[in-house]
């Protein structure tokens, strides 16, 4: 069998190869047989035998189904989240309506008391008072509605006279006490001075029949006969 190939492969080694002039030939004994082998340069591929050629073939190209489109679902759009305030909100709503009881003007003996207190106080420069039915009621239920003669020792300034026939009489007597004041509180200019009283604006005064005379009371709002400061309220609020 390889003697039979040797042959063969000198033969299509002969008509494939072209030797190549000046190269060098080498011989070589294969058991019986002489093989010389020459230098050779493969210039082209000949078929031995024509029409022998394989006919190509070639892998089918592989075929590729589209690849869908894809779709993406809407995202949600995200639920508005709601924030609280850090703190209520503060409406500027109108203050509250504070009605003032209705001051009617006073009469009889009212009318009488305010007039005789203005009149004095003008003596001194001190400014009109007004009617205050607040303190009106406070003086009528003073000391329970008896006739005892008594400060109350209420927040007000106070003053009481008993047994006069008229209310200016009284209020007269009070103011008369002018001439005993001495640039401080005394009891005995003390009616006097409330009477006078510069920051003293309000009045309100009552008077109740008893056995033995009139009782009159008198309330004063801000109240008068302030002491301390070495009477340097007295100085502020009495002129003489």
């Amino acid at each position: 069998m390889r003697s039979f190939i040797l042959p063969l492969a000198a033969l299509v080694a002969s008509v494939l190869a072209v030797p190549v002039p000046g190269k060098d030939c080498v011989t070589e004994v294969y058991g019986n047989k002489v093989v010389e082998i020459y230098d050779v340069t493969i210039t082209s591929t000949v078929y031995v035998t024509a029409g022998s050629e394989p006919t190509p073939t070639y892998a089918p190209v592989p075929t590729y189904a589209p690849e869908p489109p894809v779709t993406y679902a809407p995202k949600p759009s995200p639920k508005p989240v709601y924030t609280p305030p850090a703190y209520e909100p503060v409406y500027n709503a109108p203050a509250p309506v504070v009605e003032e009881p209705v001051q009617h003007a006073p009469s009889g003996d009212a009318d009488a008391c305010l007039s005789a207190h203005n009149k004095f106080r003008a003596n001194h420069g001190a400014p009109a008072l007004k009617w205050s039915q607040k303190l009106a009621d406070y003086a009528a239920a003073a000391n329970g509605g008896s006739c005892e003669m008594k400060h109350t020792g209420g927040p007000y300034g106070e003053n009481l006279a008993k047994g006069y026939s008229d209310v200016t009489v009284a209020i007269t007597a009070w103011y008369n006490e002018k001439n005993r004041y001495s640039g401080g509180y005394t009891s005995g200019a003390g009616h006097f001075t409330q009477l006078v009283w510069k920051a003293t604006t309000e009045l309100g005064c009552y008077k109740r029949s008893c056995g033995d005379g009139d009782l009159l009371v008198c309330e004063y709002s801000t109240p008068g006969n302030v002491v301390g400061n070495n009477n340097a309220y007295f100085a502020a609020n009495v002129q003489a």
